[in-house]
């Protein structure tokens, strides 16, 4: 058992949901991609109605408008949907700071010591997938140990949670699709009658590998392997990390002010106890509806005073503030200390204050903030024999 778990979603649909989200609200009817193969319009991707209507991708688009009438085209769009992928995976960073992308139309989620947050794998698994639906697209999910067996039963097996150890014997039942290999590999496996991931693994290793090449080989190790797949995250994980969930969401911006002061009151005192402050700080908003929006300050020295860090983050707040309002809601805050320093040594004078240059450090950070980091600098000394 290697400890390690993995959450996959399969977006089958991502391509029709991406442009009926775009479209806005509007009543469902079949609806297709098209791009062209070869000379020809062909059906890249089609939605539910039009699935069940009896289309599928593959088919020309003179004989899906034949099959269902009235039916609704959109060119296809692979930037678009990469793009949409993107945006879906900095969303679903609200479960876990490792979230990858498994492109065309797939996420990994490394949830590893995080699923008692939500109630276990099996609420956390349904949770994921509910807000997807919310969002308005299709999803399909599954829980196991690696990223090849979490995708190959999300896709192919019904999705689900399946036991830490389990899960190779759940992919080996697999249909030889699950292997992720090309289409023309597994054509001609299916021709040899290797119809199952199980078939496949039994025949001689070193034989499949020279006829079907490093794919192949890559993939028998990916079975054999405890859980060592990578994922490789999104956006970096920030060594201190708070954050504020909401049960309704904020549409206020001062309500957002006011947390994001809590906030900074206690990543400061979690970076104080290492002696550290925050010298790059990013301030990320979930919004109900899926948008993500960030700001991010750099400070001249490290930080450990909340109110320089409200300060430095609220000029960035209101320039995002009229758009926040008009939005659906925040529903999640997450303040990053993204880059920290030690924090500089302090003399206490007989008044009662600190000598320090915090001042002359506030005074920098506000007017980079104004003017740009380019267009201010300062004097400073140099270890240097050459004379000024």
């Amino acid at each position: 058992m290697s400890g390690r778990r993995i959450l996959h979603v399969a977006l089958p649909r991502l391509a029709t949901d991406r442009v009926a989200r775009r479209r806005g609200p509007a009543p469902a009817a079949p609806e297709i991609t098209v791009e062209k193969v070869k000379g020809a319009m062909r059906v890249e991707a089609v939605n539910a109605m039009a699935a069940d209507a009896g289309l599928a991708p593959g088919q020309t688009l003179a004989e899906a408008r034949a099959l269902v009438p009235g039916l609704k085209v959109s060119a296809a769009d692979p930037a678009g949907d990469a793009q949409m992928l993107t945006a879906l995976a900095r969303a679903a960073n609200r479960y876990t700071p490792l979230v990858g992308l498994d492109p065309p139309a797939g996420l990994m989620l490394d949830i590893t010591g995080c699923a008692h947050l939500f109630g276990g794998e099996e609420a956390m698994l349904a949770a994921v997938l509910a807000q997807m639906k919310a969002w308005g697209f299709c999803a399909e999910g599954a829980v196991a140990e690696t990223p090849l067996f979490a995708r190959g039963i999300a896709r192919y097996g019904g999705g689900g949670v399946v036991a830490d150890g389990a899960g190779q014997a759940a992919f080996r039942a697999l249909p030889a699709e699950a292997l992720m290999l090309p289409a023309e590999t597994v054509a001609v496996l299916h021709r040899l009658g290797l119809k199952s991931v199980a078939q496949v693994l039994a025949q001689p290793r070193a034989a499949l590998v020279q006829r079907f090449g490093a794919a192949m080989a890559r993939r028998i190790e990916d079975c054999e392997a405890a859980g060592n797949a990578p994922i490789t995250p999104l956006m970096p994980v920030a060594p201190y990390v708070t954050e504020r969930r909401f049960a309704e969401p904020l549409v206020a911006i001062e309500a957002v002010g006011t947390c994001l002061d809590a906030l900074a009151e206690r990543l400061c005192e979690i970076m104080r106890r290492r002696g550290e402050g925050a010298r790059r700080l990013t301030v990320r908003l979930f919004h109900a509806d899926g948008v993500v929006r960030e700001a991010s300050v750099v400070a001249s020295e490290p930080l450990g005073d909340p109110a320089r860090m409200g300060k430095l983050l609220g000029a960035r707040l209101e320039a995002i503030s009229a758009r926040v309002e008009a939005d659906s809601g925040i529903d999640l805050i997450r303040l990053h200390g993204d880059e920290t320093g030690p924090l500089p040594d302090t003399q206490a004078l007989l008044s009662g204050g600190v000598a320090t240059a915090a001042d002359l450090a506030a005074l920098v950070d506000t007017l980079c903030e104004r003017l740009g980091a380019a267009a201010v600098a300062r004097l400073a000394p140099a270890d240097t024999h050459q004379p000024a």
